[in-house]
């Protein structure tokens, strides 16, 4: 039974996509050292994901409600993470003295290898991508780190779905590759973060790569520990799906303009073996929706309230 894992507080505007995945698309300003070591070996490990279309409707109250969540790392996806006026934008500025962010791009396809080229190094550049990053070396702006003991370890994987596009291919064989290396890593929780729907989403870029979504979510069935996929979908209705695959269910977390979720707020409270899944509006910081599972399926259900 779904409630065996998972506890509804809210129906309007959700969707659930459950499962063993967290898809966490970000790649960008790195963590201070400590910051996000200390964060996972602590009780708990507080996330906030952004995805609005872009920065400039998002008034200065936004991002003072966003420190004041005090999260232990920010995760940047879609539209938003590419956006040039994030340059300019002080309150973001401010975000990013205290809080550790990551991005990922939107899916934007272009056959143009040099407006690519062109495209990554603003985008590593926007997001303060350390010279010496082997991602300004080879090609794609994917990504992942890992933090915390056994017991409370968290990875993050962000996938990048524009680099490699063609007609024949999304990931590209270079990033499948790295892909299922990171799936290899012991984790108790797995973030896999992604600018576009994974599970069923007519409108998503992955619809048009079936067998590629097959073996991402394989992959995720044979790994271990819970994952969550969060991913950004400017024409998602659905805060949050679910789906079966094997003996795994499968989560994903969706934010977009069109569900007015503009941000989500995860809290991961290892003592518990909760993860807490909370979808917000931009405009005021009210939830929209919460959604709650175990850190490990086989453990008893969290009590987070």
């Amino acid at each position: 039974m779904i409630g065996d894992y998972f506890k509804f507080l809210s129906f309007k505007s959700l969707g659930i996509l459950l499962g063993i995945l967290i898809l966490v698309s970000c790649a960008s300003h790195r963590p201070r050292p400590g910051h996000l070591s200390n964060a996972a070996s602590e009780a708990s490990t507080k996330i906030i994901c952004i995805s609005a279309p872009d920065s400039t409707n998002l008034a200065p109250n936004f991002w003072k409600h966003l420190r004041s969540l005090n999260a232990d790392l920010a995760i940047f996806a879609g539209k938003i993470a590419s956006s040039s006026d994030l340059d300019d934008n002080r309150h973001f500025k401010k975000l990013l003295d205290v809080t550790p962010a990551f991005a990922i791009w939107n899916s934007s396809f272009s056959h143009d290898q040099e407006s690519l080229e062109k495209s990554k190094e603003r985008f590593l550049d926007l997001w303060n991508e350390p010279k010496n990053s082997s991602r300004r070396s080879r090609p794609g702006v994917y990504d992942s780190f890992n933090v915390g003991p056994p017991g409370s370890s968290l990875q993050v994987i962000l996938l990048d779905s524009r680099s490699f596009r063609s007609s024949k291919e999304l990931l590209g064989s270079d990033q499948w590759i790295w892909l299922k290396t990171q799936m290899k890593t012991p984790s108790d929780v797995r973030l896999i973060v992604c600018s576009e729907g994974i599970l069923e989403n007519h409108r998503s870029v992955w619809n048009e790569f079936s067998r590629e979504r097959s073996k991402l979510l394989k992959l995720v069935e044979e790994s271990s520990g819970q994952s969550v996929f969060l991913t950004s979908n400017e024409t998602a209705t659905k805060l949050i799906k679910q789906k079966r695959s094997g003996k795994k269910r499968l989560v994903e977390f969706v934010s977009g303009p069109s569900n007015r979720a503009d941000f989500g707020f995860i809290l991961i409270d290892w003592a518990k073996n909760g993860i807490h899944l909370e979808a917000r509006q931009s405009k005021d910081g009210s939830t929209t929706a919460i959604y709650e599972l175990t850190t490990n399926p086989s453990r008893k259900k969290p009590s987070l309230q």
